[in-house]
């Protein structure tokens, strides 16, 4: 499994299939980047490299305790999968009562 924020100096070079009607998302953390290079692709690259597929977070589990002591920290746990070819992000935003806390 390849964690992408554990060490921003690492390089991943993904080779996906696109065309004019391709909407590309650059998903970045923080101090991370993004470079693009489009070339037309050879008639064998279209039979065998995948089609690029946005990120598509979907959320399996979330753990939450009970209860939680006032001034003290928690943990809250989030599972989930991405089913397309490439990283993925998204804001998530922590609410108590009805009232946005936090951001992440």
């Amino acid at each position: 499994m390849w964690v992408f924020d554990e060490d921003l100096t690492d390089v991943r070079i993904d080779k996906l299939i696109v065309d004019p009607s391709t909407t590309i998302l650059a998903s970045l953390v923080r101090g991370g980047g993004q470079a693009t290079r489009l070339t037309r692709a050879t008639h064998k690259e279209i039979k065998t490299l995948p089609a690029y597929e946005s990120p598509e977070q979907q959320y399996t589990s979330l753990k939450v305790p009970e209860a939680a002591v006032s001034g003290q920290t928690i943990d809250i746990t989030v599972t989930g999968t991405n089913s397309g070819t490439v990283i993925g992000g998204e804001t998530v935003n922590v609410y108590i009562d009805g009232r946005q806390v936090g951001t992440t």
